[in-house]
């Protein structure tokens, strides 16, 4: 007689835990002192921005389940306001800024709504000046064919010049612009997901390590030739295939040309140093130690969060116990050579649940650099309550603990319908502080109370006060709008970059503020870092307590250094190239 043992396996599951807050709230003077200078205002139907990922997917196919909402921020009309265009779905939408707290949807009228007019759904938009006339123009990635929209002069219409890709199509989460063989011609770099022609996801890639290859494909670089067409290039990025969720870009070694790094999903990260813009060196395990990737990136933020002089890089990754406990990733760069070391942990800043979207920002205006982290696992789209079903994670967990015995022939059950697996998915954002060299998630108190599946995230200063406001998309959601309405502790200052030909947006310009006591404040200029969004396509800048402007050197992409005085604190100023 044979027995049988049955194990029945528990999981026991609550929201991430985040320590900093407690390490936060452990010091009633730090409450006081900066707690209470911070506040955000959902603005969202009071400014009538109206953009809901889910119903923007209704009717669509498969890979809507795929598709995650876009932000790009742009002053598209030139009133001195910045507007909002968001993609993901069947429509673009743009959102026009009218300067009294009012916004009106004008995508039709700038030709670039793309309402249904192919069989593809719209993905990322990002703009920059790719025709070098000195108007900027929007790229639009999408579920197949990839599209280009080339602003007309003088007018608020753009014209479809898709053909200058050559047919380009892809399944991409990622795009960014970058002179890669420094030639004074944009190119194109695509971070793709999945292989053309995939419907859904099978779970082989999540239960059995090292089949993410079967699921991803390669990324591309789009090189741009002198009759002004791109033509693909997969030999110089020399990658394998990944499952790639965003693609960041700096000049990593200060040798001039821009590097690469891709963001991956269910596989590592990888760094490409360019080699004087004729192919890539892969320096990953040299550059990034101990092969700490976590299998899990989303975001690729470039930034110098501790202020100095070095770009830092900031990766979001999955914290979601007992199932993935990886953590969001701060590399610290040790020197300007390239190496970096990881602190996330050691600051407070690693452990904030299911992060996707992340950008830098000073938000209270104290002189020091904060995040904000957009955190979301997938809910079913009938759940409204945290106790009405289970998580997406929380099913992965109890499907992968199962014996083989028990878990059926169809391992592709996340997609089945009759299926309840999202309990737990309501989770909420980050924004962490920075204060004394550590990070604070306070996001709960200041007004940031959204649950729902954050993506992307762009950081923009909508009313020019000073203070960086927070877009938000959420995942079959609506999206979010906060105004920031903190109380600054210090000054700033902020700058519209004008290139020799016209553009406001100068890919790949280096920029160093010099202030009267503080550190330099330097940035590297790709508005389109982070994951699916472009964020405010101006520079600003908050200075050290009782410090004052001195001058501002911009090395522009053409290699023209010029340094700028006398300009005036409190407000945009216009720098032009020449």
């Amino acid at each position: 007689m044979i027995f049988f043992t049955v194990v029945i396996f528990q999981i026991t599951y609550n929201h991430p835990v985040r320590e900093n807050v407690s390490l936060f709230y452990s010091s009633k003077k730090l409450q006081k002192t900066i707690l209470s200078k911070i506040k955000f205002e959902d603005v969202t139907e009071k400014w009538n921005i109206v953009y809901d990922h889910a119903k923007n997917t209704e009717g669509s196919n498969k890979l809507k389940n795929f598709l995650f909402p876009s932000i790009t921020v742009y002053d598209f009309d030139d009133n001195g306001f910045l507007d909002i265009f968001y993609s993901g779905g069947n429509r673009n939408f743009l959102f026009l800024n009218l300067g009294n707290g009012q916004f009106q949807e004008s995508a039709k009228t700038f030709g670039i709504d793309c309402e249904n007019d192919t069989s593809d759904l719209n993905s990322q938009a990002i703009l920059a000046d790719l025709n070098g006339d000195g108007t900027d123009d929007l790229y639009l990635a999408t579920t197949g064919k990839h599209r280009l929209f080339i602003r007309e002069k003088n007018t608020n219409h753009f014209k479809e010049e898709t053909q200058l890709l050559g047919g380009y199509a892809s399944f991409s989460h990622g795009i960014n612009f970058l002179d890669f063989n420094q030639d004074g011609r944009l190119d194109i770099v695509v971070a793709n997901f999945y292989e053309l022609g995939t419907e859904y996801r099978k779970m082989e890639y999540v239960l059995k390590p090292g089949t993410e290859s079967n699921y991803g494909t390669i990324n591309n670089l789009l090189l741009q030739d002198s009759n002004g067409a791109f033509k693909s290039n997969k030999v110089i990025l020399n990658t394998k295939k990944s499952m790639s969720n965003s693609v960041g870009v700096s000049d990593i070694n200060n040798d001039g040309f821009p590097d690469i790094f891709f963001a991956n999903d269910y596989g590592p990260d990888q760094l490409l140093l360019n080699q004087t813009g004729k192919s890539t060196s892969d320096v990953t395990s040299n550059f990034l130690p101990k092969k700490l990737y976590l299998n899990g990136g989303k975001n690729a933020e470039f930034v110098d969060f501790d202020q100095d002089g070095l770009i830092d890089l900031f990766v979001t990754n999955a914290y979601i116990p007992p199932y993935q406990l990886g953590f969001n990733m701060l590399w610290k760069k040790k020197s300007s050579k390239g190496d970096f070391e990881l602190v996330s942990l050691n600051k407070n800043i690693g452990k904030s649940g299911l992060s996707w979207g992340a950008k830098f920002a000073d938000f209270n205006l104290d002189g020091k650099l904060d995040v904000f982290v957009a955190n979301g696992l997938e809910r079913d789209e009938r759940s409204n309550s945290i106790n009405d079903e289970k998580s997406l994670w929380y099913g992965r967990s109890e499907f992968s603990l199962m014996p083989l015995l028990f878990r059926g022939k169809d391992m592709n059950f996340l997609r089945n319908p009759n299926m309840l697996y999202h309990r737990f998915a309501f989770e909420r954002d980050s924004l962490f502080i920075q204060y004394n060299n550590d990070f604070y998630d306070v996001a709960v108190d200041v007004g940031l109370n959204d649950d729902r599946e954050g993506r992307g995230v762009a950081i923009a200063d909508l009313n020019n006060d000073g203070l960086m406001d927070i877009i938000v998309t959420n995942y079959k959601g609506p999206s979010k709008v906060y105004l920031n309405k903190s109380t600054p502790s210090t000054s700033w200052i902020g700058f519209t970059m004008h290139d020799s030909k016209g553009s406001k947006i100068p890919i790949g310009a280096k920029v160093k503020l010099k202030q009267s006591s503080g550190p330099d404040l330097v940035k590297e200029y790709y508005p389109a870092n982070g994951f699916h969004s472009q964020s405010d396509h101006r520079l600003l800048f908050s200075l050290n307590q009782n410090s004052h402007f001195l001058s501002l050197e911009i090395l522009w992409p053409s290699k023209i250094k010029k340094t700028y005085k006398g300009l005036t604190e409190k407000k945009y100023n216009d720098v032009y190239e020449k």
